[in-house]
């Protein structure tokens, strides 16, 4: 059975640890408290196959975290914010699902040397769920050194918001073997255009569909249609072009886009699906 050791006293400082002697379909939801007082959180398990964190600690500062499961398929993070996350091991083609990476500032060395290793070790995930908040720590990251190749994702559900819309090329440039990628973009009506001129390598190989979704009340047509045209006019292998019902003004125009793969489909989402996001008591 697999047991989450816990102290005894709350007052003292001292790691929750998952033990290693689990039946292989087993899986973890991990809350923290503000009256833990814990340093952190240690994950150690030859056998987790699924772990979810979370916190009710209300902005203030989590638990460091440190995973060693080799075997671990699903990972999901919720309102997490530490300054060391360790991923020593997971599984080599796990799912991760995450609206907060950690707290990531401009002018700080050891912040960026210790999202560095994060970013590193969830490299080799298949699939990734990453929200504009996540995304906005890459961002800043980004700025002073390279992001990791993602050589092994092949399905990414990503959140754009319209500080960070300028990272779109790049982090998907990290993904050279990109199959999927699925995009919400929340941008304000006064957002009127974005810069899209480098072509990821994925865009010659890979990438076989995309979808794009905005709500009601977000983005400019002039940015959903220069999306479209990037994604149309540089992806030579893409297969199905999906858009959300907010785009139905432009719908037309956007099928008369030239195309460089002529297997190219468009069609228009029939039923609106909300952003997945994990939950500490759903399944995944």
């Amino acid at each position: 059975k697999e047991v989450l050791k816990r102290r005894e006293n709350l007052h003292a400082i001292s790691p929750w640890v998952v033990s290693s002697s689990s039946p292989p379909s087993s899986s973890r939801s991990e809350v923290t408290y503000p009256e833990d007082n814990l340093e952190v959180v240690c994950v150690r398990s030859e056998s987790l196959k699924s772990f979810k964190l979370g916190t009710t600690r209300d902005g203030a500062e989590d638990p460091n975290v440190e995973i060693d499961s080799p075997r671990l398929e699903y990972m999901s993070i919720r309102d997490y914010t530490c300054k060391s996350f360790v991923i020593h091991r997971i599984g080599p083609f796990a799912k991760v699902n995450t609206d907060k990476f950690g707290a990531v500032h401009a002018d700080d060395p050891l912040e960026r040397t210790l999202f560095h290793g994060f970013l590193t070790g969830i490299s080799t995930v298949r699939e990734m769920i990453i929200s504009a908040r996540a995304l906005e720590d890459v961002r800043i990251y980004s700025k002073f050194d390279p992001l990791p190749l993602f050589y092994n994702l092949s399905r990414l559900d990503v959140s754009f918001a319209e500080h960070n819309l300028e990272l779109l090329p790049t982090f998907i440039g990290c993904c050279p073997n990109l199959q999927s990628l699925i995009m919400e973009f929340d941008c304000p009506p006064e957002t009127k255009e974005i810069k899209l001129s480098y072509v990821p390598q994925c865009f010659s190989s890979s990438l076989e569909f995309v979808e794009m979704k905005t709500p009601v009340t977000t983005m400019e047509p002039t940015i959903k249609m220069n999306l479209a045209i990037y994604f149309m006019r540089n992806s030579a292998v893409l297969k199905k072009l999906v858009v959300s019902k907010n785009f139905i003004n432009i719908i037309s125009k956007i099928r008369k886009i030239p195309k460089l793969s002529r297997w190219c489909e468009v069609a228009m989402l029939e039923f609106e699906v909300v952003s997945q996001k994990s939950s500490l008591v759903s399944g995944h």
